[in-house]
């Protein structure tokens, strides 16, 4: 896998899991389930959250129209002590928004699971999350609510911050933009680009890959053997396998 390593300066920050309830499958309920060493459940913003009106009012008309699903602000699954962190970019309607836990119910999430499964990434030993906590219109939020959220997702990071060091997995531009901007760093000096391996310091590594959507797998713009390629790479510098 193409490489580029760039040492990078500045502080991380820091949240913990369990869901409310949430409705999720296999792999990923059971992400859910872990709880690292605090056992205690997953903060994120509340249900009640209002820093970004334009995705309140979106919640509020999926309550109306579909009350059986989450509808509320997704936290971080998977224990707060896990060395891999999987960032994405916000919760999908038929994924994260509809079962309250990222990456499960949807194509994107069922991806994400059997690259997991195939490259022997057990989930309790992972986190996985979004860097926007509530679902946005078009699956596109704007750099407000990316920054409206970002104490949570700073949070996130501080907790990966304190395992000594892990690897986070950035899905997408925007999740590479977040991380690398939490950071400290310039983006100029740790451009995106898939398969891409940046060395953060003390704080671990960052490692890139497109976005596991419908439409990057569909134009295989992202293909299995490339998302297996990145998270082989996550594990074995986590010294999670192999």
């Amino acid at each position: 896998m193409a490489s580029r390593v760039v040492p990078v300066p500045s502080p991380l920050q820091a949240q913990a899991p369990t869901p409310d309830g949430a409705r999720a499958p296999d792999l990923i309920s059971t992400v859910a389930a872990g709880a690292g060493q605090s056992g205690a459940r997953r903060p994120g913003p509340g249900p009640r959250c209002a820093r970004c009106p334009r995705l309140v009012e979106l919640r509020g008309t999926r309550r109306r129209e579909y009350p059986n699903d989450w509808n509320r602000p997704v936290p971080a699954a998977g224990p707060a002590d896990a060395r891999i962190l999987i960032v994405g970019l916000a919760p999908g309607a038929q994924g994260a928004n509809r079962t309250g836990v990222p990456f499960c119910g949807d194509s994107s999430g069922d991806t994400l699971r059997e690259a997991m499964r195939a490259t022997g990434l057990m989930p309790d030993r992972v986190r996985i999350t979004n860097v926007v906590k509530c679902l946005p219109p078009e699956n596109r939020p704007t750099g407000d609510e990316v920054r409206n959220c970002a104490s949570w997702f700073v949070r996130e990071l501080r907790d990966l911050e304190r395992t000594g060091g892990g690897v986070v997995v950035a899905l997408g531009r925007v999740a590479h933009t977040a991380v690398v901007r939490e950071l400290g760093a310039r983006q100029v000096d740790m451009p995106f680009r898939h398969g891409a391996v940046y060395d953060a310091g003390s704080r671990g590594v960052l490692i890139d890959s497109y976005h596991c959507s419908q439409y990057n797998t569909s134009t295989r713009r992202l293909t299995p053997a490339m998302l297996r390629r990145v998270l082989r790479c996550a594990a074995r510098l986590a010294g999670e396998h192999q």
